[in-house]
Formats: structure tokens, sequence, C-alpha cells
């Protein structure tokens, strides 16, 4: 899988020749809402390359800082997944203020100016555009104009918890520490990066800050987990509490954590 910088897209350097089918979306989880798009792309033509932009630090905290309480995913891991999933180029954009400024139109032209585009999934409640004031019909209705087909996935719902699958309701989920609903909804396990969040060692315990961590996290709690190591993996028990993660010494450089099941939530 190729990743390009929107620095090296606008430049139109080493990009892909051959027509691109896209998305385009923060994907933060990549979860079964995220996987329904990359399945249109990837079902428009086999002469298209399944090409996704993202954003590798989640707009949500710049734009609403104080009610944003995390990423579902890593970037490392939305590329392991999108890789997994057969996504052949990614363009990964920092959402800067001179990207912010861009117009719909001129986001779209850029594209359409580097890229051999012909094909765009994008959610039914997506927005571009400075001041996000470019909806999906109206993309559809432009890029149409150009011979860009566009098509407009409808949100996706599990009908067994009547919820939708959005990030908002998964990274509830997680926060609640529901892991049951968070792997339904998510389609694969939780999992957090932990490879370059600073631990703490003391005695017996290990420890990370949660403010150090990106990623949404439970309020509190007890939980079972899976740590992978360079030496392999293990199960053990993490606490949560107001301000940190912490577990046993038995594994003290984890770069993820598996979260398997809630032992004792935090209302107990």
């Amino acid at each position: 899988m190729k990743v390009i910088d929107w620095a090296t897209l606008e430049r139109g350097v080493d990009l892909p020749q051959e027509p691109i089918a896209l998305s385009i979306g923060v994907f933060d989880g990549v979860h079964r809402g995220h996987r329904s798009l990359i399945e249109l792309i990837h079902g428009f033509s086999e002469d298209t390359v399944a090409t996704v932009l993202t954003f590798p630090d989640n707009p949500a905290r710049r734009l609403r800082p104080q009610s944003y309480h995390g990423d579902l995913e890593s970037y490392r891991f939305r590329l392991e997944k999108l890789e997994a999933l057969g996504v052949g180029v990614v363009i990964a954009v920092e959402f800067n203020e001179r990207f912010r400024s861009l117009s719909g139109e001129a986001f779209l032209d850029c594209l359409r100016a580097v890229l051999a585009l012909r094909y765009l999934a994008i959610g039914s409640n997506f927005r571009c555009g400075r001041d996000m004031q470019m909806g999906a019909h109206e993309v559809r209705r432009y890029l149409e104009g150009y011979g860009v087909r566009v098509d407009i996935a409808p949100p996706v719902v599990d009908n067994e918890l009547q919820l939708p699958v959005s990030s908002t309701v998964i990274r509830r989920a997680v926060l609640d520490g529901d892991l049951e609903r968070v792997r339904r909804l998510l389609g694969s396990e939780f999992e957090v990066d932990v490879a370059t969040v600073p631990l703490l060692h003391h005695r017996s315990e290990c420890r990370m800050r949660k403010h150090d961590c990106t990623q949404v996290l439970p309020y509190a709690g007890a939980f079972e987990v899976e740590f992978h190591c360079e030496g392999g993996s293990h199960r053990d028990i993490v606490t949560i509490t107001e301000n940190h993660v912490r577990w046993s010494w038995k594994c003290n450089d984890p770069n993820r954590i598996r979260f398997l099941r809630q032992l004792k939530s935090h209302e107990q």
C-alpha cells in the first residue's frame, strides 16, 4: 500500500497513473460502516485503484477539543486495517489552516487535477470545504458534471442493537466499557496502540497516564486484556482509573493492548 501526503499530491509527484476509485473520511476505527465504503470502491471497476483519503489526526480534535474523547484507533492501526482490506493508495491530509480554508470546489478540483478520478464513494453525512459548506449531494452534482460517478452510501445500522454503526456510537460504548457492543459495531476487537506512549514503572506495576494516549479509553473498571510485545503475547488484567491505566510488571514493554472482556465496571 502506498501512502501519499497532501503536499506530494498537490505537486503531482509520484502519483498513481491508473484510474482512481476513491473514498474520503477519517475512517476512525475502520468500522463496519467504513468497510461498506471500501467495498464500493473495490466493486466499481477492476481497472481502478482503491484509494482512501484520510486524516492522520482526527479533525474533531481541533474542531471540538472540549467534547472530543479520543480516537477509536491510532493512525498506525488504521493503515494496517486499510492495507488488509486491499486499499492500494492512502492520501494522508494534515488538517491545518491552509487545508481548512479550501472551498469544497477547490478541494475537489485539486483531486481531479492530479488524479484520474473516476469514482467517489462517500457517506450521506459527508461534508467538505471551508466551514463544511458542501454536503454529499452537492459533491455528487459537482463531480458528475465532470464525468465522475459519485455514490452516497446510506448509514449502516446494526439490526440487532438497533444502532447506527458510527464512530460516535462506538466511542460512547468504549467510554462505558461495553466491549461486546464495541466488538459488534467495530467488527473487530478493540485495541489500544501503546507503542509510543510513555510508560511508568514502579516496583511490580506498570502504568500509563490516560492523557498520554490519543485513543479513547473506558472511564474506569477492570478488564481482561491481551498484551502484545516484541517477544509474543500474554493475557493479564488492567485496571483503569480516572487518570491511569495500570497492570503488572510481567509485560513492561507492550506495543498494543487488546481488550477482551470487562471484569468490573466503573459503576460497580
